[in-house]
């Protein structure tokens, strides 16, 4: 398992997002996402360009958690 990194999420949504970090990534690993009052969050590695990748939850996020999540992001 890799150690945990400081990383760039944009394009998050129920399903998933998109990661940038130094870290180089596999298609098919799974990670972890630790979101704001949240524990972590698995997710799969689903396509890598480099070092940044597009990962799917593995289980979705409820709406109301991604609309807490965005809002204490834009604040």
């Amino acid at each position: 398992m890799e150690p945990s990194s400081s990383s760039t999420v944009s394009d998050l949504s129920l399903t998933g997002f998109r990661i940038r970090t130094h870290m180089k990534f596999t298609s098919g690993s799974d990670i972890s996402l630790t979101l704001p009052g949240l524990g972590a969050r698995w997710a799969k590695v689903a396509w890598v360009p480099g070092f940044e990748a597009g990962c799917s939850f593995d289980e979705p996020l409820h709406q109301a958690v991604l609309d807490d999540v965005l809002r204490r992001a834009n604040a």
